[in-house]
């Protein structure tokens, strides 16, 4: 935990939770000047700090997704303080109360993100999953087709692997900011670290992992031409997708199987 302060005549106290220090340099010298500032870096610690200044604090500023506690757990934390400080309403197991409606948003607003190579069966898993959980799913290629009114061979064919992807990083940024989807994402979503932000702004990102030698060639993926390029491909982009993933879902056996992992590691992430 580290505090700044501003000297001079009075200035409101603003608690900031931010676990990167670039942003917090940012958010310093915006308000900085005017403000008196105390830092915390993860949402335990800005709790703490709520607790130690409730009565000076005027706002509150967080990043969603911080280490230890994050954004939102820190919301409902400090709505169920707020409720028996002001409402005189006394929980038995405040922090239980906490887990609890935490997980219960956390499950009815997060996407849910699926990337993976080409052919390793995020459609077919995300039709399923979607279908489950009663959420729609977004198809990410499907909506540049919709956007451009070219097929993705036709949008390499003008503009190459470049043009696709600014395209791409525009449908991932619109739909990343939505609450409650499915998103299957293209193969080179992670590509651009944009997009991984993107994803996980409000969501959770799984990583469908199916063997190379099981993935299709050809078809009508630009860039999955023969077997040698899918094998590059996948060796370039798996450092990528492990990077991204809150989880890694292993496509081997039945897709009832599949489904179920993944089901499995949804329950896993959502109650954390």
């Amino acid at each position: 935990m580290e505090i700044e302060k501003v000297s001079g005549d009075y200035r409101p106290l603003i608690l900031v939770a931010e676990d990167d220090d670039s942003n917090f340099k940012l958010i310093k010298a915006i308000i900085g000047k005017k403000c008196e500032i105390l830092w915390a870096k993860n949402g335990e610690d800005i709790v703490n700090l709520f607790e130690e200044n409730r009565d000076k604090a005027e706002a509150i500023l967080m990043d969603i997704k911080m280490p230890i506690m994050n954004g939102l757990e820190m919301l409902v934390a400090q709505a169920v303080y707020a409720a028996e400080y002001f409402l005189g309403r006394k929980f038995e197991d405040a922090p239980g109360e906490v887990r609890r409606i935490t997980a219960a948003l956390r499950r009815e607003t997060l996407n849910i993100a699926l990337v993976g190579m080409p052919s390793c069966g995020k459609s077919t898993l995300g039709r399923l999953l979607a279908k489950q959980l009663g959420r729609p799913l977004v198809d990410l290629d499907e909506e540049i087709v919709k956007a451009d009114g070219r097929s993705i061979p036709d949008i390499f064919a003008a503009e190459g692997e470049e043009g696709f992807r600014a395209k791409e990083a525009a449908q991932i940024a619109r739909f990343g900011k939505e609450k409650g989807l499915v998103l299957s994402c293209g193969g080179g979503a992670v590509k651009r670290a944009e997009n991984v932000r993107a994803l996980r702004q409000n969501g959770v990102v799984l990583f469908i992992d199916r063997p190379v030698e099981a993935l299709a060639v050809g078809g009508n993926r630009p860039l999955s031409s023969s077997a040698e390029a899918l094998r590059t491909m996948e060796a370039q982009r798996r450092p990528l997708y492990l990077a991204a993933a809150d989880a890694v879902i292993s496509n081997t056996g039945t897709l009832a199987e599949t489904l179920a992992a993944a089901q499995e590691a949804l329950d896993e992430i959502f109650d954390s």
